[in-house]
């Protein structure tokens, strides 16, 4: 797939989707390119979009799905902070309070990975 970004626009094999938001980061996978929204640039940090600031896209720039609002912590907004890919192909979102979870690419649910904060 040829993907590429820039502040609120995405391009994925020539088809274009404008964002309300800016594009904090992008991962591609076989089928589909998943982007972070940037947290702190274009939405106030009381934003309920927040809770689910991970999207995907299949290969027409057609949105698949939002990621699952965060399980734990109690307020709102519960932002993920970063996304990645590990050694298995698997996208994992960490969290604001410093927890990682697998996404299922099919329907951008999660599953708590790991231990979570390095510190």
């Amino acid at each position: 797939m040829n993907t590429k970004y820039h502040n609120k626009t995405l391009i994925i094999n020539n088809h274009s989707v404008d964002l309300p938001f800016v594009i904090k980061d992008l991962i591609e996978f076989k089928n589909m390119v998943v982007i972070i929204i940037d947290d702190n640039e274009t939405l106030p940090l009381d934003s309920r979009l927040l809770d689910r600031n991970i999207y995907a896209f299949d290969d027409q720039a057609i949105e698949l799905w939002k990621i699952q609002q965060c399980p734990h912590g109690d307020e709102h907004p519960k932002p993920y902070m970063l996304i990645k890919k590990n050694e298995n192909e698997e996208l994992i979102a960490s969290n604001y309070i410093g927890l990682d979870y697998i996404v299922n690419l099919d329907n951008g649910e999660v599953t708590r990975y790991g231990t979570g904060r390095p510190w």
